[in-house]
């Protein structure tokens, strides 16, 4: 928890030792590169975890219950850590749409999409998510978009558009849920490029607790009604256990290790390590929820992760090249 609370400077902030390093053969792994490996494990399970939450609570009641209790609990630690709770008036208007949208928007679409299709299937649909992060980059940060980007997100966009297609059946459904996540991938990209100017001069902790906090603002107008329909009988162990899983799990240590990786990696490169949610969740999927895919969704999704390690891919610089994007990145927003 204390590294994820290290505060940066307000003058002249620089890219601590745990950004990645290119050696002889590569990159160096990082701190934060091992963070957002164990984030990915931990929202890769969550996805599981909501589903079945979201079986018994309604999703958006569910999702203003959530994110009360964690900006609560963000709020407490914060408190513990660092003193005063407050930022500054010029990180607010950061802040603010960071966490409206990047997790109040990002949860509405997420939590109604995914009631209407399988979890493994929002979860390969959300591995979409890096290449529209990178997009958006380019456009707010002014990052260079490569023609081999560009390439690689109709790629895995065509995939995703093969998962949908394949769930047969409801088709209707299949469409929205399928939208739905894709919005939800659509507005955790731009929570993740907004919340790079806050963290130039505020800690993970603080960031994430603010953002947490104007999520859940954004969530109270459709959550609340949701959330008084909700019976204590609906409760069960497994429900309670399942909610605190999201809360504490991917919600607490997950957003924090998300933004800390923002402030070392970068947006893109962050977001680079949801490649490996939609493993996890599949796999997690299959094993607790019985879920299959058919043969022409192993297809679709097989052209998804095609697309993202065309992207993922790493350029080898030439001698006195300028640094990757990624890295270039990384010094400018840490």
């Amino acid at each position: 928890m204390a590294l994820l609370s290290a505060r940066t400077r307000a003058s002249a902030p620089k890219v601590q030792a745990v950004h990645l390093v290119r050696t002889a053969r590569g990159f160096r792994f990082t701190r934060a590169d091992a963070l957002m490996m164990l984030t990915m494990l931990i929202w890769g399970i969550n996805i599981t975890s909501v589903k079945v939450v979201v079986s018994v609570l309604p999703p958006l009641g569910f999702g203003l219950l959530r994110y009360a209790l964690a900006s609560g609990v963000l709020f407490a630690i914060l408190k513990w850590r660092e003193g005063p709770i407050c930022v500054r008036r010029s990180d607010l208007r950061w802040l603010m749409p960071a966490g409206a949208i990047g997790i109040g928007c990002n949860q509405i679409a997420f939590l109604l999409g995914i009631r209407m299709m399988s979890a493994s299937l929002a979860a390969i649909i959300l591995a979409t998510t890096p290449l529209i992060t990178a997009c958006l980059a380019a456009v707010v940060a002014h990052e260079r978009l490569r023609p081999r980007a560009l390439l690689s997100l109709l790629i895995s966009f065509c995939g995703a558009v093969v998962v949908i297609v394949g769930q047969g059946g409801r088709m209707s459904a299949s469409w929205a849920g399928g939208l739905l996540i894709l919005a939800a991938g659509v507005t955790l990209a731009l929570g993740a490029v907004w919340a790079k100017w806050p963290l130039r001069t505020c800690s993970p902790l603080r960031v994430t607790a603010w953002m947490a906090f104007f999520g859940g603002l954004a969530l109270l107008p459709p959550g609340l009604p949701a959330l008084a329909t909700t019976t204590p009988s609906s409760i069960t162990p497994l429900i309670a256990a399942a909610i605190a899983f999201t809360v504490l799990g991917s919600t607490v240590l997950g957003n924090m290790a998300w933004n800390y990786a923002v402030q070392q990696l970068g947006a893109t490169r962050t977001a680079a390590y949801t490649y490996l949610q939609p493993v996890v969740a599949v796999a997690i999927a299959a094993v607790l929820l019985g879920e299959r895919l058919a043969p022409v969704q192993f297809l679709g999704g097989a052209v998804v992760l095609v697309g993202l390690l065309l992207y993922a891919r790493p350029r080898v610089p030439r001698p006195g090249a300028d640094a990757p994007p990624e890295e270039a990145l990384a010094e400018r927003t840490a």
